[in-house]
């Protein structure tokens, strides 16, 4: 088994994208670009800016609303209107955990997809030979382009 490094594990490049778009599993667009992925103590997280967030296909859910007039609200939780109803983060405030802007928006990468990959990134620790099996399978992927 091999660590993987952050930069190993992720698909897409790190320091962000104008081009990518970004899914739910079941293929709702949720944000075309982003900033780039920020690591901090509760994993790593997709950084947009709110213009490429695609606001028609979100909503504050209700048990969320209370935090809209609460000046203390570390961010706004909005979620995806499909079946597969993402988090996505829209930071008001600073943390000490992680690198989180305010103004940015953050969703996980375990429930995005893209385009290309339906898996954005792999598990910290991987035989060699999966990896060996995902290089090859990305090598398809960009052939066919």
């Amino acid at each position: 088994m091999k660590r993987l490094s952050i930069a190993e594990r992720f698909k897409i490049p790190l320091d962000g994208s104008p081009d990518i778009k970004f899914y739910t599993k079941q293929g709702l667009l949720l944000a075309h670009g982003f900033t780039r992925v920020v690591l901090g103590g509760r994993g790593p997280y997709i950084e947009f800016e709110s213009c490429q967030v695609i606001h028609d296909n979100i909503h504050i859910p209700k048990h969320a609303l209370h935090k809209l007039e609460n000046s203390l609200s570390y961010y706004h939780e909005y979620r995806s209107n499909d079946k597969c109803f993402v988090k996505l983060y829209d930071q008001k405030m600073e943390v000490s955990y992680a690198d989180y802007k305010v103004g940015m928006w953050y969703i996980s990468p375990d429930f995005l997809k893209t385009d290309e990959f339906d898996k954005l990134i792999l598990p910290l620790y991987i035989n060699e030979e999966e990896k060996e099996e995902e290089k090859e399978e990305e090598k398809s992927l960009f052939d066919e382009l």
